[in-house]
């Protein structure tokens, strides 16, 4: 709507003011005050602000919201983080020749026999393989098992070593090294059917006081004297719908004292020996088909898996401690990534915890147990992958393709080497771990996955969601560069997973890249992606740093100063009522509009009245004239 002011007129508050002089403008926002994120000691551009990377050991599941207390933690990424100021390529991933055998592998598990330890596998065929890490070749089939599960334990007494494959309400098979007397060793297999002794049903397997111990489908602890050749005797049950039980291991008591655990799907238990009965812990959760698969003692704590969380239990003197420590925490992982948990391993510097995103695999979120429906949902959306926990952040160490499913995992000294072993569907895959030296700078023969390696940062605005800025430059350095060791550094904006290239590099040193060729780049929101590439396993490119540099453009404001001219009546308004008009102004609470040209609504602006000066003739003469600020807010 058209504001008619004429020459020498301005309209304050919807009030008509003759002022002397024209209307001073001036711009009151002019920048933003600049200020660093990251690394304070760099950068000194009174204009830019700095937003600077070099360290991304807080580890991975930041998703939105990236500042100065977060400037070490990243979305997702491939690569290795754990060191500060070096950003490289992931171990490399081995995959052995295709297995004879048919299915995927439930269960990996390594055994000596005439003194060299190998690996062995159970497939969904229910056969035994053994590995030839010589020749890199699968034997043929070993055995065959009945009802085989993915639960497997080595033990040893008095006698001999035993590797002992569990097969539920079908009982258990053992295996042991023979010597023949021309000094060859066989590997001779024993089945411990049910029907030779209603005992030996096992779903789980332990080792405590020296002794074999395991548990069956309907929660009843089982204890052998003497090894896996005699029956055992039952003990104590778990009054848990059947079914219930899900993994089997050692732990301490309140008293510091070992005792047996066992996860199920709706928390932990502890065996009390003397009155041979079960207690529940103070980990107690909702049902979860997978709650406490996998579950496992690392370093000091119990670390017991629930889906795709992971929660960590210390026994205390007078109670213990429980605590969320997966990586479902702050803002999770990648959609295509979040699946279950399958187990977890414990190494000489992480946690690893193995993860299934199969869509092909589902499971039960509530039991159907003692009054509980069903409901299935599926497990993930597309992509399994291998996580660490140094015990301080997560840190991807294989991530898998699409619908790749991860079934199961191993660590050990099998050939000599330091290794973990995981089944990828029938895929047996196995990475070299390094067990006190971990920074592969200090490492002999490290080798890098020439698959190439990604990082995403989170998503930053600079504290303003809302607010314009602009992208003006991006400093990387980068270190152990060539024509074929490369890092390429792209950017989105805006929430949109869109990404615009930067450039790749080559050298070493310092590169920038200027946006938009100097004009810069509008944005709200933004994050970069990193993408690693080498085409030798024993090099790897480093991003040592990386700085964005960026101002915010706070939108204009102005203010105005006029001078009113209240000499003689105006339009109406005597010299008394314009100067009253004038002090009604000052003390509203509200924006007052303020029009000076004879234009549309675009020109009005809303504006406190922020000073005023003039002059007031004395006794009965009203007459004055007053000089106002006026600042839009």
């Amino acid at each position: 709507m058209a504001s008619v002011v004429g020459a020498s007129e301005v309209l304050l508050n919807s009030e008509r003011y003759k002022i002397s002089g024209p209307v001073r403008k001036t711009l009151v926002s002019i920048a933003a005050p600049r200020f660093t994120i990251g690394d304070t000691q760099r950068g000194a551009d009174p204009r830019a602000s700095i937003l600077t990377q070099n360290d991304f050991r807080g580890g991975i599941g930041w998703n939105r919201g990236l500042d100065s207390g977060s400037t070490d933690r990243v979305w997702w990424s491939t690569c290795q983080t754990r060191f500060k100021g070096h950003l490289l390529l992931p171990r490399k991933a081995n995959i052995t020749p295709a297995n004879t055998g048919g299915g995927f592998i439930k269960s990996i598990s390594e055994f000596t026999v005439g003194g060299s330890t190998s690996i062995y596998t159970v497939n969904s065929d229910s056969k035994v393989y053994q590995y030839n890490n010589a020749s890199e070749l699968w034997g043929s089939s070993l055995k065959t098992l009945t009802d085989p599960n993915d639960e497997t334990i080595v033990f040893r007494d008095a006698t001999a070593d035993y590797l002992i494959f569990a097969r539920g309400e079908s009982g258990y098979t053992f295996a042991t090294d023979v010597v023949a007397g021309d000094g060859s060793s066989t590997l001779v297999f024993t089945d411990m059917p049910v029907s030779a002794g209603a005992t030996r049903n096992v779903e789980y397997f332990t080792i405590w006081h020296g002794q074999l111990w395991g548990i069956d489908n309907e929660g009843v602890l089982k204890q052998w004297a003497s090894g896996p050749t005699a029956n055992p005797t039952e003990k104590g049950a778990i009054p848990l719908p059947d079914g219930y039980v899900t993994s089997l291991f050692v732990y301490r008591d309140a008293t510091g004292s070992p005792i047996i655990y066992a996860g199920t799907k709706v928390g932990l238990w502890a065996f009390d020996e003397t009155n041979n009965r079960w207690e529940s812990t103070e980990l107690r959760l909702p049902f979860h088909e997978r709650s406490g698969s996998g579950a496992i003692v690392w370093r000091d704590s119990v670390y017991f898996p629930a889906g795709n969380a992971i929660y960590k239990y210390q026994t205390g003197s007078n109670t213990a401690v429980v605590s969320l420590v997966g990586f479902d925490r702050d803002h999770g992982i990648p959609e295509n990534y979040a699946g279950q948990v399958i187990s977890l391993v414990g190494t000489h510097n992480d946690l690893i915890a193995f993860v299934n995103a199969d869509t092909s695999v589902s499971y039960s979120v509530f039991g159907s147990g003692r009054g509980g429906g069903i409901s299935t949902v599926v497990s993930g959306t597309g992509a399994s992958a291998v996580i660490g926990f140094n015990d301080t952040a997560w840190e991807v160490k294989w991530a898998g393709a699409t619908n790749s499913m991860l079934t199961s995992s191993h660590v050990g000294f099998a050939y000599n080497k330091y290794r973990m072993w995981y089944g990828v569907g029938a895929d047996l895959y196995w990475i070299e771990l390094s067990p006190d030296v971990i920074n592969p700078e200090q490492t002999t023969g490290f080798e890098y996955d020439t698959g190439g390696g990604i990082l995403e940062t989170p998503w930053f605005d600079g504290g303003d969601a809302a607010g314009n800025k602009t992208a003006i430059a991006l400093r990387a350095i980068t270190s152990s560069c060539s024509a074929n060791v490369t890092v390429q550094i792209s950017y989105a904006v805006n929430f949109v997973e869109s990404y615009t290239s930067l450039g790749t590099i080559t050298t070493n040193g310092t590169t920038n890249y200027d946006f938009a060729s100097g004009v810069g780049v509008e944005f709200s929101s933004i994050k970069f992606k990193v993408t690693l590439a080498s085409n030798s396993v024993s090099s790897s490119p480093d991003l040592n740093l990386i700085e964005l540099r960026w101002r915010e453009k706070i939108p204009p404001k102005y203010g105005f100063s006029i001078t009113i001219d209240a000499a003689k009546s105006f339009r109406g308004s005597t010299p008394k009522q314009i100067l009253d008009n004038i002090t009604t102004v000052i003390n509203t609470n509200t924006l007052v509009p303020f029009t000076y040209k004879d234009n549309d609504s675009d020109r009005t602006y809303y504006v406190d009245l922020v000073a005023a000066s003039g002059f007031e003739f004395t006794g009965l003469d009203e007459r004055g004239q007053i000089q106002v600020q006026l600042v839009e807010t």
